[in-house]
């Protein structure tokens, strides 16, 4: 028994740590016009990869003619 609890403890530690990174994810997805909407989603209903491109548009130019 005190190992099953030991694993409990375990996978919620994990899953705290690991929560800013799925969060990190979920806003780096979350189209503009979504940032603030409350409640949040939980997952983006429309996932878009336009912040990466503008990242690499505006910091790396070299990148830009691959986004």
């Amino acid at each position: 028994m005190r190992a099953r609890g030991c694993t409990v403890i375990g996978l919620l530690l994990t899953a705290l740590m690991l929560f800013p990174v799925y969060w990190m994810l979920n806003v780096s997805l979350t189209p503009q016009q979504d940032m603030r909407k409350s409640p949040p989603d939980l997952l983006p209903l429309h996932p878009t990869f336009e912040g990466y491109r503008a990242v690499l548009h505006d910091q790396l130019p070299i990148w830009a003619p691959v986004c």
